[in-house]
């Protein structure tokens, strides 16, 4: 990125950028709650991993 704004900068005298990000979170809501009840019908089965090992890597 730094590359590119340099070369930017010498290119059009721009010396200004905006640097924006996104964040993505997921929330579970209070069990027994309305939603909760709601959400369950919707939510698809998690897959379980068998067999493997937990430390590898």
């Amino acid at each position: 990125m730094d590359k590119w704004m340099c070369a930017h900068t010498e290119a059009t005298g721009h010396t200004r950028f905006i640097r924006m990000s996104t964040d993505y979170l997921l929330t579970e809501p209070p069990e027994g709650s309305l939603a909760a009840d709601r959400t369950a019908r919707f939510r698809k089965p998690q897959l379980e991993v068998v067999g493997g090992d937990d430390n590898a890597g």
